[in-house]
């Protein structure tokens, strides 16, 4: 007898749990997703061409710091343009919430709000969109 199987280790159980378990969430797994849906919110702005670098690095990282602030967050994604082609926009977010309430929090949580006012100084356009997914 292997010393493992005196301790009270099973191989051969442990092999059969991990197949059940795969089994389960192969077949279980893709339907539950089906059944779960989030709320994407996707925001760009364009700055105002007077904002310097700096402060639009700034702005940027006051966006980054929403997650750590604001638990509604599922997901969160900041970036600034790499193309930089005439019709685009200079930065962009992505974020992820449970659902329109979760949503609805967020847009008027604390911390967010400041970001809105900053966003108002120093952009020319603002858009957003909001869809199920």
């Amino acid at each position: 007898m292997h010393t493992n199987e005196r301790a009270g280790y099973k191989p051969m159980r442990n092999i059969i749990r991990v197949h059940l378990s795969l089994f389960v969430v192969q077949t279980f797994y893709p339907k539950i997703i089906q059944e779960i849906s989030v709320i994407r919110h996707i925001v760009i702005f364009k700055f105002k061409p007077e904002v310097s670098q700096t402060d639009r690095n700034g702005f940027l990282e006051m966006l980054r710091a929403l997650p750590s602030k604001i638990s509604e967050i599922i997901d969160f994604e900041a970036g600034f343009d790499v193309v930089r082609s005439a019709r685009a926009f200079d930065l962009a977010l992505v974020s992820t919430y449970a659902d329109l309430a979760a949503l609805d929090r967020y847009a008027k949580h604390e911390h967010h709000l400041p970001v809105i006012a900053r966003s108002k100084e120093i952009c020319e356009q603002i858009a957003s969109v909001d869809f199920e997914c």
